[in-house]
């Protein structure tokens, strides 16, 4: 009562931090939830000041945290002046809806704010981080991995070196999508996703970025795979050299020479999903190849990138070769989540099912099968 009939402030606040825990904010109930809003409005009713500042950012923090990002930037638009360490979250929720200057408007508030604060605390890797996310905003990645690199040198805080290979992984992207398919844009694109695996060999998303790479050479063979041929003979790092030259020879149906490459490509050092992949592949394509390590191959790009259905095909096809139908079958199915490798997977698991005897379901997949090529 001391809060909703007085408006304590001081009561208000107190209840907000006490009872109130945005991180549990999933198991609120719908009392609890309306009993916030109405604490929050009370402090955004304040006169202009540092309490209702507070009560914006927490009920901005409350909308993200509810899945409504589009109703808090109405509250971090009133907030960025008195509360400029705001403007990044803004930026954010602007750019994913598309509305490019504003987030570079808060973007660049953000980072005069982060760099005057680095100044007096260069230590501080939270605040560098922030920094580096708003270069990234308005396509400063260059000065984002020089403020990256400057952090961990002295921190050697290994957050650092994972937003460093993020930020690599957006500035492949937005080559990829702002200076067309050249070869020197394929050049720089597939440096940059080296760089970032080298800082983060685990990450499934420069994982990812290299895979899609190589699935763009594979969908575009007249201009694309000619770049990166280019590309290889340009004296880049050796890992590179061999994935690039190996997945080139895997394309053109040179199985052993891809095996060769790849096998290269492993030794120097990281273990890419899309280099073991494109090894098993090799092998499987290969006269007399080893099945089982193949498929030690593919298990590892699997449990390295777990959701990819490239990979999953890889192991069932590997499977299948193994005559081990079952099993096969399980890893195919995984592989039907994309659509351009249906035809083969419907193949295939109607073999799979007619060697395990089941010729009702075999038919299925032909018939299947036959809509997809029709």
């Amino acid at each position: 009562s001391l809060v909703t009939d007085n408006h304590h402030l001081s009561a208000t606040r107190w209840v907000l931090a006490k009872d109130f825990d945005l991180l549990a904010l999933a198991s609120w109930s719908d009392e609890q939830r309306s009993e916030f809003e109405k604490l929050a409005q009370l402090l955004i009713s304040q006169p202009a000041g540092s309490v209702a500042n507070e009560g914006k950012l927490l009920m901005s923090q409350y909308l993200i945290a509810s899945g409504v990002p589009s109703d808090a930037l109405r509250y971090l638009n009133e907030l960025v002046n008195d509360h400029p360490a705001s403007a990044l979250t803004a930026a954010t929720i602007c750019l994913q809806q598309g509305k490019v200057a504003d987030a570079q408007a808060h973007a660049e508030k953000a980072k005069t704010f982060f760099t005057s604060e680095l100044n007096s605390r260069p230590n501080d890797v939270a605040m560098r981080l922030d920094l580096a996310r708003a270069l990234i905003v308005l396509s400063q990645e260059e000065q984002a991995l020089r403020e990256l690199s400057s952090g961990f040198q002295l921190t050697e805080d290994p957050r650092l070196r994972l937003a460093s290979a993020e930020a690599m992984v957006i500035w492949a992207a937005r080559l990829g999508r702002e200076s067309g398919e050249t070869d020197q844009t394929l050049l720089n694109r597939l440096q940059l996703l080296h760089r970032a695996s080298q800082c983060a060999p685990q990450d499934a998303r420069v994982n990812a970025a290299i895979i899609q790479l190589v699935l763009e050479c594979k969908e575009n063979k007249s201009e694309q795979v000619a770049a990166l041929r280019k590309a290889t003979a340009q004296g880049i790092d050796p890992e590179s050299v061999h994935f690039a030259r190996g997945t080139l020879a895997l394309l053109e149906g040179r199985a052993e020479e891809a095996q060769t490459h790849l096998s290269q490509a492993a030794q120097h050092g990281t273990q890419l999903p899309a280099t073991l992949n494109n090894m098993a592949m090799a092998i499987y394509h290969s006269t007399d190849g080893d099945l089982d390590y193949a498929l030690k191959l593919a298990d590892k790009a699997v449990e390295l990138l777990p959701e990819h259905p490239y990979l999953h095909d890889t192991r069932g096809r590997v499977l299948l070769k193994l005559q081990r139908y079952s099993e096969a079958i399980t890893s195919l199915e995984k592989g039907l989540s994309a659509p351009e490798l249906r035809p083969e997977i419907y193949s295939n698991l109607a073999i799979s099912y007619r060697q395990l005897g089941d010729t009702s379901t075999a038919r299925e997949m032909e018939s299947l099968l036959a809509k997809q090529v029709d």
